[in-house]
């Protein structure tokens, strides 16, 4: 998780009750489901990915098939999608988007 990232989750949670009572994992796991079902386009602007914390994604059935679907998409040009900034990407796509600040 970077510098950024934990910012915007900190400002997401404050947007619902019920999300300040969940621990970083349970939340970045309804972020994911929910940019999923809503097709949120990834964030493409440039990243800093210093790391501050590591959370790790529990890879649902659903996560999983999505992100498999993605990596084929690119598999036949030798390309390999790194899981983490993919779902870095993703997350901060859907929380930008919440917060009226989205550009992707």
């Amino acid at each position: 998780m970077s510098d950024e990232l934990k910012v915007l989750i900190e400002q997401f949670r404050c947007t619902d009750p019920i999300l300040s009572t969940m621990d970083d994992r349970k939340l970045i796991l309804y972020i994911v489901n929910k940019a999923l079902d809503e097709e949120t386009q990834i964030f493409t602007d440039s990243l800093k990915l210093s790391r501050t914390k590591n959370v790790k994604l529990k890879k649902t059935r659903k996560i999983s098939g999505h992100f498999n679907s993605v990596n084929e998409k690119y598999k036949n040009f030798g390309v390999n999608i790194s899981p983490r900034q993919y779902f870095h990407r993703l997350i901060l796509a859907y929380i930008l988007n919440v917060l009226g600040g989205g550009k992707h």
